[in-house]
């Protein structure tokens, strides 16, 4: 019985000095998610209903290192865009793209990247959408007036220039 004794209390201790210095499964890794480094595809400005020039990346790490596998959901926050995949997997560098394609008003945009399952905040991005080329012209202002041949009409006379979307050109 002693002898049983020595050895359970061997065990414990052996299990106690293994808990103190790391040596156990850690049941929640630290999993982050974050824009890649260099061309991340942040910022970027495109004509409306085009796609931008440089993919969405981010990197997703677990205590520290790079983790391959990880699923990344991509969507749209504002702007009615569209991004393509939807969902990625991260490659061996840790990495997840997806290609945007703005909306069809201009102004600013936004996409977004969240790490499937437990850990790390959602990433934003931002895009700027520019109108595309002038396709419409409307009457704005000054119609319908009547003045004599040597008066000026009251109101200008204005016309707004739009792209095919209805988004105004300067």
């Amino acid at each position: 019985m002693e002898k049983m004794s020595r050895r359970a209390g061997s065990v414990m201790l052996l299990g106690a000095l293994l808990a103190a210095c790391g040596g156990g499964s850690d049941s929640n890794p630290a999993t982050t998610i974050a824009k890649s480094s260099g061309g991340n595809g942040d910022a970027q400005t495109a004509t409306v209903a085009n796609a931008l020039p440089t993919a969405l990346s981010v990197t997703v790490t677990e205590d520290g290192a790079v983790k391959a596998g990880a699923t990344v959901t991509w969507s749209t926050v504002a702007g009615s865009g569209t991004v393509a995949p939807t969902s990625a997997v991260t490659n061996a560098s840790g990495v997840a793209t997806t290609v945007w394609t703005l909306g069809t008003v201009a102004g600013a945009q936004t996409a977004r990247a969240t790490l499937s399952g437990a850990g790390g905040s959602p990433v934003t991005f931002t895009a700027t959408g520019v109108a595309g080329a002038a396709t419409a012209f409307t009457k704005s202002g000054g119609d319908i007036q009547s003045a004599f041949p040597t008066d000026a009409f009251g109101t200008a006379l204005a016309v707004m220039i739009a792209d095919q979307f209805g988004n105004g050109i300067n």
